[in-house]
């Protein structure tokens, strides 16, 4: 697997266009499909890993990806591979491949958000992957407080009493869904759906318990122990305590 980590999304994208902070990308291929996606998607500065199969996102080098691309040369079934991706939130999916009408079709019926052509402009990916990464919500922020201190989490930050914390990406994701869902208690089916995206092998509970553990002796580094609560036999949630500011 080959690992590019050093891109940055320009501050300014093309058309003078407001860009993202970074931007993460993970390519599933190797051949020329995946070298052209590439070439692409540097010259607009977005940070590029690629692998030649599509493997769990937590596996990948950079955690979650914020855009995942299917290349023709993948050594898998492209539209399983959508449909797997598709199901996490917050990633937007696209294939890069040329091909017919017909085709087209079935990937977006299979969960993709877009299909690039391979003769697409650095320009026009900056563009659409701008507009892609606007409608899943990535800029979102969700603010919760509770009297005394204020949290404050986008899909790529996250604020304590405005100081930045460093999280891991998967553990970053797994709060903003319960901050999304807070008030309401996130089951484990649920969480699994929308953090990892694929179906865990063995105890659910134990592997999504396991994961909150660790999301929990992140917070308590970050100055909020008690931000997640267990409701037990049902899920997990964003305590009692703090509430949105709307909520007040």
């Amino acid at each position: 697997m080959v690992a590019e980590t050093d891109a940055l999304w320009p501050a300014q994208g093309p058309a003078g266009a407001s860009a993202p902070d970074r931007v993460r990308s993970y390519i599933a291929g190797a051949g020329l499909p995946a070298r052209l996606l590439r070439r692409t998607l540097r010259q607009v500065g977005v940070a590029v890993e690629v692998g030649r199969t599509a493997v769990p996102p937590e596996l990948s080098a950079s955690g979650y990806p914020d855009a995942f691309f299917a290349t023709e040369d993948i050594d898998l079934d492209t539209l399983a591979c959508i449909r797997a991706w598709s199901r996490l939130d917050g990633i937007a999916v696209i294939a890069f491949q040329q091909t017919e009408v017909a085709d087209r079709l079935q990937l977006f019926d299979a969960g993709a958000d877009d299909v690039w052509s391979l003769d697409i402009t650095p320009e026009e990916a900056g563009a659409r992957l701008r507009a892609l990464l606007r409608r899943i919500g990535r800029d979102r922020r969700l603010e919760l407080g509770n009297g005394i201190q204020h949290v404050s989490i986008t899909r790529n930050d996250l604020m304590v009493d405005e100081r930045p914390i460093r999280m891991t990406r998967i553990r970053h994701h797994l709060l903003y869904v319960l901050a999304e869902n807070h008030p309401r208690t996130t089951g484990h089916d649920e969480l699994i759906e929308k953090v990892w995206g694929y179906q865990v092998i063995g105890d659910e509970p134990g592997f999504v318990q396991t994961q909150v553990s660790r999301l929990r002796r992140e917070l308590d580094e970050a100055g909020v122990p008690d931000l997640v609560r267990t409701a037990r036999g049902v899920g997990y949630g964003i305590c009692q305590d703090f509430v949105h500011p709307t909520a007040e």
